[in-house]
């Protein structure tokens, strides 16, 4: 006997199981009390992943007896608390419409369009035969083993929990405040970000002959001001002095890296013995020179 064909067996027998590793593997002999057991290893079924079982995982919670208390519960909380009010005697025009073709799928709900007396209330909102009656056959198979007084009633109860659940959202923004300002502010939100996308971005990318006259007419505005070529030569030998001013001054006319100038300079340590960083510097202006404890201090 396959385990999987068991819902639940001993906690001893599972650590038996769950101890083989590979295929066609045997477990020692385990004694029960209702005999001795061998297990052999036929494969692993590992469970699927989450994506994959959603929809069944969504289904049977649905399903379940306590969710369907909640929804239960949810729509009487609806007809109290709206005024529900509910005239089934409209129901037989509906049922006296419907015929065999309603199990195929078939029935055409626009013989019921003249039936305009509601089925229900919510507050003030009226629930019409003809919108019923869309809903029936908006259902493409029944279970031909209903009558149809049978199916207008289980599909009555199934029109009122949707309408019930679509009349609450429809009056949350008035009773609830706090809601209604939040949606309000991701309305506009959304209103404004599409505004600004239509009106301004989208046209930038594609008014490729407006943005080069905006670049020429401004693009003085976006460079540089007048800038230096800096060169910061740091070394703790003294010794070097003459050796760095000499390399310095030959950069100043030829095109030598830090990498060349470390190795005229350095015989032994290319890589600690000198420093060099190249930059660009921005003229500053001078704003003043003061004294400070001593020393004097330029103020840019």
């Amino acid at each position: 006997m396959e385990l999987d064909k068991c819902r639940k067996f001993p906690a001893d027998i599972e650590e038996v199981v769950y101890s083989l590793k590979d295929s066609n593997e045997f477990s020692q002999p385990i004694q029960q009390s209702y005999g001795w057991h061998i297990f052999r290893m036929i494969d692993k079924r590992p469970i699927d992943s989450y994506e994959k079982l959603k929809a069944d995982l969504e289904k049977k919670v649905f399903n379940d007896v306590r969710s369907r208390k909640l929804n239960e519960a949810f729509v009487e909380k609806v007809k109290n608390e709206n005024n529900f009010r509910e005239y089934k005697e409209n129901l037989k025009p509906i049922t006296a419409l419907l015929d065999e073709t309603v199990y195929e799928g078939k029935w055409d709900p626009q013989i019921a369009e003249s039936l305009i007396d509601p089925v229900f209330t919510f507050g003030k909102t009226d629930y019409l035969q003809k919108d019923f009656a869309a809903f029936i056959s908006s259902q493409r198979r029944y279970n031909k083993n209903l009558s149809i007084d049978q199916l207008v009633n289980d599909r009555y109860t199934e029109y009122v929990k949707n309408m019930a659940t679509d009349y609450q959202k429809s009056i949350l923004e008035e009773k609830y405040p706090d809601f209604r300002h939040l949606m309000k502010e991701y309305h506009d939100g959304i209103l404004l970000f599409n505004l600004t996308d239509d009106m301004v971005w989208n046209k930038a990318v594609k008014d490729t002959a407006g943005l080069k006259y905006f670049y020429v007419q401004n693009k003085q505005n976006y460079t540089w001001g007048e800038r230096a070529d800096l060169s910061i030569y740091s070394f703790q030998d003294k010794a070097l002095t003459k050796k760095v001013m000499a390399v310095a001054k030959k950069r100043s006319k030829t095109n030598i890296s830090p990498v060349e100038v470390n190795e005229n300079v350095c015989e032994n340590d290319s890589v600690r013995c000198l420093d060099v960083k190249d930059l660009k510097v921005e003229k500053m202006i001078l704003i003043s020179i003061k004294d400070w404890n001593g020393k004097r201090a330029a103020y840019w």
